[in-house]
């Protein structure tokens, strides 16, 4: 990934950071918003939830009340006695029809009841009447209810569950004589369904689910809306008592219904709990959440854009230095020099590290430029010292050097003017150097109208002697032996130290040693159009140059006088 990274371009690489980095930050703030949102929203709805569970204790204490001193209002009933006393079932079916309807009743009920009783003191049913069923069917009347624990006090809440599987919650009042003595029980009921649960809600306006816990198994009566059902089923199944649990977007609260006023209990195993929807409340964070999602693509948008904007003040001076400097891999200076004028204001004289490196790299330039400009004046050898890695030294090595040097060439300028003379050496010594560059020779340097040349390998003699024919020939061709066109030659070879000589300050790359001084010598007693060369010279040459010794010279700085030979191309074998 990096490395495709580092492919793309410096103004590519600014648009998409900026552009992350705006990105970034938005997702961070989105992020952070959904997170404070949610947590707001469950601490708001469990807040809700607890209210309303203290609410709905509260109210449905109360409403549960009600009902217990209606149940027992109709517990006094004059007619009780008397169907419990002759056992007239008959008379207490219709009696007990009547109340379940809410008519000829002492007292009108607030809700309708699911199911009346009459109770004999054993617990079974004298009369039973349930709404939706014939009164006082032989088949109820068979039911055994459960008994006051306390026949003699106030009544008592429990639940039943009936042979066909209805479980009812009961309101159980005792029936007295005229004794004030326990003769057997009233009993109201509810069916524990989706009524009862729609019958909470009424009251509460707090959805809720209605569900009866038998060991570990949940059986699930009833639910205030039945889209409920289906969604809250694995909680009920996985309920433990006492916990708030979340589940399909809803937060839900256990609550108990108690009435310390009276002997009234939760019933054992009934479960009712108040159910919230989060994603309902959590509706308007959402819409919230899609409105900042909407600005976080616009913003990654603009960040795009905007790092495309300001990568080109950056970009644009990087990429024209880039192309500045493959003009200058390409020797192409003026070009480069171009590049960097283009924009001065950005590459030259702004303060910043672009400005640094535009100007560094104008300093560069120039510097280069005056290198190149003195190449010329440099020998190929020096060339090749610099490029040198190894850090070497001065070296000893065995050369043959050649000396030509134009005769007469003080007295020929006498008499011209400097800018005459200058022009015609000009065009006297490119004649030479390329000559001297065609037999793979080196020029070490020039010295006034001479110059000096180093020629290595095993024919190096044999390539001196015919570069220092082909010049004469040339130059005599050329100027017709014109004053200061004529050269003499001096040829000496033998081991030299080669290396840079000089000061810190200006150093030259040349060789030394008698080998030099006397192939200097040889051509300072050349004559026009003549090639003087030392024995060592002619013993390399063998047969193939035409020679002839010459009386011995005596040279300055040699003690002994030395042989020399004049050397010619002109009959050479096989030349």
């Amino acid at each position: 990934m990096f490395r495709y990274f580092n492919d793309i371009s410096i103004r590519g690489k600014l648009t998409f950071i900026v552009a992350v980095a705006v990105a970034a930050l938005t997702i961070a703030v989105l992020i952070g918003v959904w997170a404070s949102s949610w947590r707001e929203v469950r601490n708001d709805v469990r807040d809700e939830l607890l209210v309303a569970r203290k609410a709905f204790v509260i109210n449905e204490g109360e409403h549960l009340h009600e009902h217990v001193l209606e149940a027992l209002t109709v517990a006094e009933d004059d007619d009780l006695p008397g169907f419990l006393s002759h056992r007239d079932t008959k008379a207490a079916c219709a009696w007990l029809s009547r109340v379940l309807a809410g008519k000829g009743t002492p007292v009108n009920p607030e809700d309708s009841f699911d199911l009346t009783g009459i109770l004999l003191p054993t617990g079974d049913a004298l009369g039973v009447a349930v709404r939706g069923a014939p009164t006082c069917d032989a088949r109820e009347l068979k039911w055994r209810f459960p008994l006051l624990s306390h026949k003699d006090l106030a009544p008592e809440v429990t639940n039943w569950e009936s042979d066909n599987q209805q479980l009812f919650e009961l309101i159980e009042a005792p029936i007295h004589d005229i004794q004030d003595r326990p003769i057997g029980t009233f009993v109201l009921g509810f069916n524990v369904s989706d009524s009862l649960a729609r019958h909470i809600k009424e009251h509460t306006g707090q959805d809720n689910l209605v569900w009866h816990q038998e060991g570990k198994e949940s059986h699930l009566l009833g639910a205030s809306d039945p889209s409920l059902r289906n969604l809250l089923t694995p909680a009920v199944e996985n309920w433990r008592t006492g916990n708030e649990v979340a589940a399909g977007g809803y937060a839900i609260l256990d609550a108990s219904v108690e009435d310390r006023a009276d002997l009234v209990y939760n019933p054992e195993g009934l479960h009712i709990a108040l159910v919230q929807s989060v994603d309902a409340k959590f509706e308007p964070f959402r819409r919230l959440e899609y409105l900042l999602a909407s600005m976080a693509l616009l913003t990654l948008i603009l960040g795009w854009v905007l790092g495309a904007l300001l990568a080109r003040p950056i970009a644009t001076p990087l990429v024209d230095l880039a192309r500045a400097a493959e003009n200058v891999a390409r020797d192409q200076l003026e070009t480069a020099d171009s590049l960097l004028q283009s924009h001065p204001e950005r590459l030259i004289h702004a303060k910043d590290e672009i400005g640094v490196l535009g100007r560094s790299f104008r300093d560069m330039v120039q510097g280069l430029r005056e290198r190149l400009a003195m190449v010329p004046f440099v020998s190929e050898a020096t060339l090749s010292d610099i490029r040198r890695k190894d850090g070497a030294g001065n070296v000893r090595t065995s050369l043959a050097i050649l000396f030509a040097d134009v005769r007469q060439f003080s007295k020929f300028s006498e008499t011209r003017d400097p800018e005459e003379v200058i022009s015609l050496l000009n065009e006297v010594l490119s004649i030479e150097a390329e000559i001297i560059k065609k037999h793979q020779g080196d020029i070490d340097k020039y010295v006034g109208d001479a110059v000096i040349a180093w020629f290595h390998g095993n024919d190096r003699s044999v390539r001196a002697v015919r570069a220092a024919d082909e010049m004469i020939n040339a130059l005599s061709a050329r100027f017709g032996g014109r004053p200061g066109t004529t050269i003499g030659v001096g040829i000496h070879a033998g081991e030299v130290v080669i290396g840079s000589i000089g000061s810190k300050a200006r150093k030259d790359y040349t060789a030394i040693g008698s080998v030099v001084n006397m192939a200097a010598r040889f051509c300072s007693n050349a004559s026009v159009g003549q090639i003087l060369v030392s024995k060592a010279v002619r013993v390399e040459l063998s047969n193939e140059v035409k020679v002839k010794p010459l009386p011995p010279l005596f040279l300055k700085g040699f003690s002994d006088p030395v042989a020399v030979f004049e050397v010619s191309l002109a009959k050479a074998a096989g030349v």
